[in-house]
């Protein structure tokens, strides 16, 4: 599903640039779980971003259900990350002013689903999440536990291939985030979908059928799966 040959990316760092990515190889198979782990600053969430196409490569090669991404203008990427990618972010990134359900249906509504519809598939969603009766809670009134479930029903709408997951447990409790963790994997064995999660948590990352680690922009030798 994913085929990433040579990819890097760099930033301007003072007179010159700064390579965050260093010829990347990588191959994920459609429905694999994937966990990525790495110390701050070795391009992990990078890697999430470009995969995600919610930044650019500077060279190299990404093809996504075999289209390469390169070749895709920015309409048919933003069509992309919609249809076929789902996000999940460490913190959440609700809209604070709207409700849970209203958080839900933005995908869909950003698709083009008339609003009812949105609304009603939104509904089932949070339902599947286990907040079918916080529908009307702004973010402010929900817990970090729940504000992740509605993150999650929000990433899973309209039924991605991909889900990116970046520290989905981060900034929550160890009893809440296994709660969290538990519910991807129910959601990934039912849905079949690819799955990449960016964690510092190796008992997360030991749920994942493959490991990868990330150093200095690169993968390194001995990662599971390589």
């Amino acid at each position: 599903m994913i085929s990433i040959k040579g990819l890097t990316k760099t930033y301007p760092s003072g007179r010159g640039k700064m390579t965050v990515l260093d010829e990347i190889n990588l191959e994920v198979q459609k429905g694999e779980f994937i966990s990525i782990m790495g110390k701050s600053g070795s391009g992990k969430t990078t890697l999430l971003n470009l995969i995600g196409l919610l930044d650019n490569f500077d060279s190299g090669s990404y093809k996504l259900s075999g289209v390469e991404m390169k070749s895709v203008d920015q309409r048919g990427l933003a069509r992309t990350r919609n249809r076929d990618i789902g996000f999940v972010y460490q913190n959440f990134n609700l809209l604070a002013n709207f409700s849970a359900l209203d958080n839900v249906m933005l995908p869909q509504l950003f698709g083009g689903v008339p609003a009812q519809r949105a609304r009603k598939k939104a509904q089932e969603f949070l339902e599947l999440v286990g907040l079918g009766d916080k529908l009307k809670n702004r973010p402010t009134q929900l817990s970090g536990g729940e504000q992740q479930r509605v993150a999650i029903a929000r990433a899973l709408i309209n039924e991605p291939e991909l889900l990116l997951l970046d520290e989905p447990t981060g900034t929550l409790d160890s009893k809440t985030g296994a709660e969290i963790l538990e519910l991807v994997k129910t959601l990934w064995v039912k849905n079949k979908m690819t799955i990449l999660v960016i964690t510092h948590d190796r008992e997360i990352a030991g749920e994942a059928q493959k490991t990868l680690h990330i150093k200095d922009g690169k993968i390194m030798e001995g990662s599971a799966g390589l």
